[in-house]
C-alpha cells in the first residue's frame, strides 16, 4: 500500500476508534463490578477542583487542536506535521498526568488501536516517502 494512503487510513482509523470507543465505554460501564460503578458515581458527583477544571479545559483545547491538525495532515498540508506530532506526544503525556481512568475492555481495545494508529501516523510522517510532502521547498 502506498505510504500516503496508509497515512490517511491511519488517521481515519484513529478517529473511528476514538468515536466508537465512547458508546462502548458508556454501555460497558453498566457491566462493571459494583465497586467500580460506585467509584465512577462518586467521581461524577464530587465537586470539581480548580485544577480539574483547568485540566478539563486543556483537554478540550487539545482535542480541538488534534482534530484540526489531523484533518490538515490528512489533506497533506505542509504546516501540519509538527503541530500534529506535538499534540499526539503531548496528549499522551497529558493523559498520564490526569490520574486514574476506569477503562472498559472493548473501549480500551479501541483506544489502544487508536494509539497504535497514531504511532503509525508519526512514523509515516517522519520516516517514509510521505515526509517529503511535508518538507518546505525553496523557490530558487
Amino acid at each position: 500500500m502506498e505510504a500516503t494512503k496508509l497515512l490517511k487510513l491511519s488517521i481515519i482509523t484513529q478517529w473511528f476508534c476514538i468515536l466508537v470507543s465512547i458508546p462502548f465505554g458508556l454501555y460497558e460501564e453498566t457491566l462493571l463490578p459494583e465497586v467500580l460503578q460506585s467509584y465512577i458515581q462518586t467521581e461524577i458527583e464530587k465537586e470539581l477542583t480548580t485544577v480539574e477544571i483547568i485540566e478539563f479545559g486543556l483537554s478540550i483545547v487539545v482535542l480541538f487542536i488534534f482534530l484540526h491538525t489531523s484533518i490538515a495532515v490528512y489533506r497533506l498540508r505542509q504546516w501540519a506535521r509538527k503541530p500534529y506530532a506535538v499534540v499526539l506526544v503531548g496528549g499522551v503525556i497529558f493523559y498520564y498526568v490526569l490520574g486514574v481512568v476506569v477503562a472498559t475492555p472493548i473501549a480500551a481495545a479501541f483506544n489502544y488501536i487508536a494509539t497504535l494508529s497514531a504511532g503509525l501516523s508519526l512514523g509515516l510522517l517522519y520516516y517514509s516517502q510521505v515526509s517529503s510532502k511535508f518538507e518546505k521547498t525553496s523557490n530558487k
